[in-house]
Formats: structure tokens, sequence, C-alpha cells
């Protein structure tokens, strides 16, 4: 066979074998992310200073893009086609960043790669960010989540440090979209309980979060 045939037979076997390894491998991974409209508690009294917000850390297998499943026996399953747009920890962030812009008693909201200066900072970690089979046809989101909120100068001290563990309610049916919808509810009371936290500990003291 002419080298030029034996070059194209090649290359026609090549994207063959491409083509037959995609239909293996399952279509292309669709993406969430949380979404909700921002609402909540708003700060009485002058809002001052500034926060940045770090993204929160997460052990595993919470540190991950893929939907995670508890099954009842507490087997970690993770979803290999459902994934988040980013890490929970990204996520729950941004959304932060976001709410506590619009309502909180800061009066700048800083993102963790702002150039700003900011003596307050806030972050936290993810201890549970999942949908659990309970059996028997039963499912049921979970949301567990440390907040810290400290100050740099004049010296380190921890200004809150509080865990907030959410839950939904029972369902009985389970999908990708219904486990985005109600995670997204979740992190949003998460956000509202925050928000309430952090305005009755300003107006305790009207120069905690001055700058």
């Amino acid at each position: 066979m002419p080298m030029r045939h034996l070059g194209l037979a090649v290359f026609v076997l090549i994207c063959c074998t491409g083509c037959l390894g995609g239909l293996f491998t399952g279509t292309r991974p669709a993406y969430f992310e949380l979404s909700y409209e921002a609402h909540g508690p708003r700060c009485s009294g002058t809002r001052q200073g500034s926060v940045r917000i770090w993204p929160f850390s997460a052990a595993s297998p919470y540190d991950r893009e893929e939907m995670i499943i508890l099954e009842p026996s507490r087997k970690v399953r993770f979803s290999r086609h459902f994934r988040w747009i980013t890490s929970p920890g990204s996520m729950i962030a941004d959304k932060l960043t976001r709410d506590l812009a619009e309502d909180g008693p800061f009066a700048r909201v800083l993102a963790a790669a702002s150039p700003a200066g900011s003596d307050t900072q806030l972050s936290g970690h993810v201890h549970q960010f999942a949908w659990e089979d309970l059996g028997e046809g039963s499912q049921q989101a979970r949301l567990d989540v440390q907040v810290s909120v400290w100050r740099e100068e004049p010296r380190r001290a921890v200004v809150l440090s509080r865990r907030y563990r959410l839950e939904s309610r029972r369902l009985e049916a389970g999908s990708p979209e219904k486990f985005a919808e109600v995670m997204s509810q979740m992190v949003a009371e998460l956000s509202i309980r925050l928000r309430e936290d952090l305005c009755a500990m300003a107006s305790g003291s009207s120069s905690l979060f001055a700058d």
C-alpha cells in the first residue's frame, strides 16, 4: 500500500477510535450553580468599615465540583455527570460577597482578589454540602458551614465564629435540578442568618467593624 494511502487509513482509524471512546465515556457534564434573589435584614445605623471575603475551605469530599450523594449506608457517591460550576466553598463566598454588599453592616465588601485593603476578614469551612438518600424513596439536602470573622489590627482577634447547620424538608423525589434549587434556598437562609448575626453585633458595638 502506498505510504499516502497508509497514512490516510491510520488517520481514519484514529478518528473512529476517538468517536467510539466518546460514546463509551458518556456525554459532557451538566453544570449547576446557586441561584436566588438577595433579600434579608437591613442593619440599622450607618454602614461602616470594610470586610474581605475569602473562599471557604472544605475537607474531602466537599472540596470537589461533582454533586455528592450520601447513601443510607453513609457511603459517599459522586455524580459523574452533574457538577457545580465551582467548588461549594467558592460558590458560598461569592453569594455572601454579593449579599453583604447589598444588605449588611459594612460600607465596603471586597472579594478576595480585590487590591484594596481591609482589616476585617470573613471566611469559613464547609462541613457538609450534599444530597442525602434517606432510603425508602426519601431524600434531603444538608448544609453545614462554619463561618469566621476576624480582625488583623491592632492585633488579630476573632469577631464571630459560628456554625450554621441547615437541612431541607424531606422530599419524595430528587434530581440534580431539584438539588440545585433546594441548596440555593438553604444558602439564602445561611446568608440571612449570618447577616442578622453581624447586624446584631454591629449595633452592639459601633466601632466593631470600623477600619
